[in-house]
């Protein structure tokens, strides 16, 4: 007899819960620990308020209303209402009126972790349990895919659950989506997982849940977390980001590369907080664009004396950077050869420019803003880096290449950093556009 991945526990309501100081995880949960330790803590463990729903949240909430109305007795969505015409779209791919066990409660237990969740709907095809869920989004072009689905958090809880109740090897999931901007449309997800895949991708989802179980249990709270600067700037920008940055003593200990911290950093330093948690992030840890603004605007010359001088024997060796034309090119050096092709500065500045430069984030951040926006309008997705296995850097890369084939940077040197993530992301894609490399010796 196979071992059960969940047990099923009786139903109990949100009050008895909280008499009970029951302690859960759900799948948004799991999601946003792993996305930052500390912005789950300040809510789990701190208790902080949360911040409103945001207009987009609350247009989808509003037509999962009218979706659990129709499953629950039939009654039609109202073609005269927005909602109404975003919900219509997709009936077709729901189940009959009253045929479905709606909105659920989900409330499990594995290995000491309770989960807990509400189901939009669920009822056997043709012999197969189904769990389905309602899913709105600005473009449908942007939801997940089948291979999404098969390691998503919420899915994979929902399919333990699912195929322990129904004693049954092999379950079925109905993601069906709305668009909820232009004319709506919608689409299904569809497909079948076994117990064996279930089970695979559970285990890393327990993994998960018991450091968190492990962050209650032992009494931890955000200050003891570490805080991923990363995701600061997610989903529109942390809620706690000033909490952090002052009642973290962990932020000490984080790598810096969030443009909203590091701004809102400075911010607090003006308005006088105290800087002892971040004054070495924001004065010794310079960055390249850093370096460049202060020489911009005179800052002290021992602040940038670390940074090598372009010369002709500094250029890259290495033959996949070091074009033949960039040797042929930097025999000569001469301005007028060095001002008529498109120049590379690696991990390095000019001294004695003989043009104008611009660094790879300058040219980068209005692309990744359009790509964000993309995102959070067609996927609900805040930041490219969010996007799984690495599809957000990818697409950075296309728009990046398509940019730079169309534009004519010739009349700059374009300076990239390689101490930066987005600097080693986009470099191969930069360097395919050069005319000359210059790599700086470290």
């Amino acid at each position: 007899m196979k071992t059960p991945l969940v047990q099923i526990l009786p139903s109990k309501s949100v009050e008895d819960r909280k008499k009970d100081g029951d302690v859960y995880v759900s799948a948004s949960q799991i999601t946003t620990f792993r996305e930052c330790r500390a912005k789950w803590a300040w809510d789990k463990l701190d208790r902080l308020p949360r911040s409103e729903s945001t207009p987009a949240q609350k247009k989808g909430t509003r037509v999962h209303k009218i979706l659990e109305n129709y499953l629950k007795d039939g009654t039609p969505p109202d073609p005269g209402t927005e909602e109404g015409r975003i919900a219509l779209a997709g009936i077709k791919f729901l189940p009959d009126p009253q045929a479905a066990v709606v909105e659920g409660e989900l409330n499990i237990m594995a290995d000491n972790v309770n989960y807990i969740g509400f189901i939009d709907f669920e009822y056997v095809k043709d012999g197969v349990p189904v769990v389905g869920d309602h899913k709105t989004t600005g473009n449908l072009d942007y939801a997940k895919t089948k291979d999404d689905l098969k390691k998503d958090v919420q899915a994979i809880i929902y399919a333990a659950y699912m195929i322990e109740k129904h004693q049954t090897e092999v379950i079925g999931l109905n993601w069906v989506y709305y668009k909820t901007k232009s004319h709506p449309e919608s689409f299904i997800v569809a497909l079948e997982l076994d117990r064996e895949a279930i089970a695979k991708e559970f285990n890393k989802i327990q993994t998960t849940a018991k450091e968190m179980m492990e962050a209650h249990e032992s009494g931890k709270k955000t200050k003891d977390l570490v805080p991923n600067p990363n995701a600061c700037g997610n989903y529109g920008g942390c809620q706690y980001l000033k909490q952090c940055i002052l009642n973290n003593p962990k932020w000490k200990e984080t790598d810096i590369n969030s443009k909203r911290a590091r701004r809102v950093m400075e911010k607090l330093e003006k308005e006088g907080h105290d800087s002892k948690l971040w004054e070495d992030k924001l004065m010794s840890k310079l960055t390249l664009k850093e370096k460049l603004a202060l020489r911009k605007s005179g800052g002290t010359p021992e602040k940038v004396a670390e940074t090598p001088e372009i010369t002709p024997e500094k250029v890259a060796e290495v033959p996949e950077i070091a074009s033949k034309k960039c040797q042929e090119l930097v025999k000569v050096d001469t301005k007028s050869k060095l001002c008529q092709v498109t120049v590379i500065l690696i991990d390095c500045l000019p001294l004695k420019a003989q043009k104008d430069y611009i660094t790879l984030d300058e040219i980068a951040q209005p692309i990744i803003d359009q790509l964000n926006k993309d995102l959070l309008e067609h996927k609900n997705i805040q930041d490219y880096r969010l996007v799984e296995y690495n599809e957000g850097t990818k697409e950075l890369c296309v728009r990046m290449d398509d940019h730079l084939t169309n534009t004519d940077l010739s009349d700059k040197f374009i300076i990239v950093s390689t101490s930066s993530q987005l600097g080693r992301d986009l470099l191969d894609v930069v360097v395919k556009h050069a005319d000359v490399v210059f790599k700086g010796i470290r």
